[in-house]
């Protein structure tokens, strides 16, 4: 899962995104789609008991594959951000791939093995995961505080059916730096790591189900 903030401009009425990991606040007027917005990344949503909150959500599994190579690009081959985490760069090298590392979370027998854990903790993204930005805001803001949930695999048509609104913006895949599919140990061991993740997303659509039965 990754969340996207979206904006709607005033002046031209076209959609604007902007930044891969992202939870926007809003405050909605009678006749606009938003008013007043703002934007977190990487850092943890600010709560507001008078806001509302539109999270684009992205699979976990897609997320962590992404948020991997795109620290691998910009760390590793680029070096553009080499010393930005303490750790991250000699964890990137080490394992080479997600599926390596994913694979070298658990032993046979499901014991962690916390040096792969650590390693995969000192690169950026996957540092701050999907439970970083939603469980501390789940906790405090209420139900009828989620505006809307849209996924990031079906970006365009869920902001047309949500807002009405024709997107044609397309952000970046990094599908020149894909790896071969996970194979079933990592794929195990990364939904295992990310049960943090996958816990908030249950809330959060729990959540959504509900209101949509009781409206």
């Amino acid at each position: 899962m990754s969340l996207l903030l979206l904006s709607k401009t005033l002046q031209t009425g076209k959609m604007s995104l902007k930044c891969p990991f992202q939870i926007s606040n809003a405050e909605f007027g009678p006749h606009t789609a938003m008013t007043r917005f703002a934007f977190f990344h990487v850092e943890q949503p600010v709560f507001r008991k008078n806001m509302r909150y539109i999270i684009l959500a992205r699979n976990p599994l897609k997320r962590t594959i992404s948020a991997f190579n795109w620290r691998y690009k910009l760390v590793v081959v680029t070096e553009e951000q080499r010393h930005s985490d303490p750790g991250e760069f000699e964890a990137l090298t080490q394992y080479g791939s997600i599926n390596v590392l994913s694979e070298a979370l658990y032993d046979d027998d499901g014991i962690p093995r916390h040096e792969a854990i650590k390693a995969m903790r000192t690169i950026g993204h996957i540092r701050m995961d999907i439970s970083f930005y939603l469980t501390n805001l789940l906790d405090r803001c209420r139900p009828d505080q989620i505006e809307a949930v849209l996924m990031q695999e079906t970006l365009n048509q869920d902001i047309a059916k949500v807002f009405g609104i024709n997107n044609e913006y397309q952000i970046h895949e990094n599908s020149d730096m894909r790896d071969p599919p996970l194979s079933p140990k990592a794929r195990k061991n990364l939904m295992r790591f990310l049960h943090r993740d996958y816990e908030a997303l249950a809330r959060l659509y729990a959540w959504v189900r509900s209101i949509q039965v009781h409206s």
